[in-house]
């Protein structure tokens, strides 16, 4: 296992992520062990989730994704954006590239300063109008997946007391 790796903190959208050059370096071992402890905030890099790019005859650069649980994902959206920069950035590519992900091939484009466009992948398994019971209420929600799981809902109040525990109960939900 390598124990010294280089690695660049970038952050999109509102996430950050620990991003890993695997094309020009080798990887460090990346279990879900380690993954929980690079991305524990206060006691390592911290991050929402850990990007490694890695090399493929399909696109431009793979793009491989793990939450900060260590839990591996097709794709996230800011992620994508932040690993076509570094691609970019790193010399892999130009402004111009495609992304391979779990959830396909991607477009992505870097734009004037510094901004980056990347295809989304094409929503699938929607379902409306779920009624989800919480702790103290039913929430009515809408599922998609578009590279991972998302859970849709009206909010009315964003200063509401309950919103945080909530969206915490919803993103762990069964159903």
């Amino acid at each position: 296992m390598n124990s010294l790796f280089s690695f660049w903190k970038m952050a999109g959208g509102g996430n950050d992520f620990i991003m890993l050059d695997g094309v020009s370096q080798n990887l460090p071992e990346l279990g879900p062990e380690r993954i929980r402890r690079l991305c524990s905030r206060g006691m390592s890099i911290g991050a929402d989730g850990l990007i490694a790019l890695v090399p493929t005859d399909r696109a431009s650069v793979r793009m491989l994704h793990w939450n900060a649980d260590g839990g591996a994902n097709d794709f996230c959206g800011n992620g994508a954006r932040c690993a076509a920069r570094l691609a970019c950035e790193a010399g892999l590519c130009g402004a111009a590239l495609t992304l391979e992900t779990g959830a396909g091939v991607l477009k992505a484009e870097i734009l004037e300063r510094g901004t980056v466009r990347v295809q989304m992948p094409a929503p699938r398994d929607l379902a409306r109008g779920l009624r989800l019971p919480l702790p103290h209420r039913e929430v009515e929600a809408d599922f998609v997946r578009i590279g991972v799981p998302h859970i849709v809902t009206e909010v009315v109040d964003l200063g509401s007391a309950g919103l945080l525990s909530e969206g915490a109960a919803l993103r762990r939900h069964p159903a």
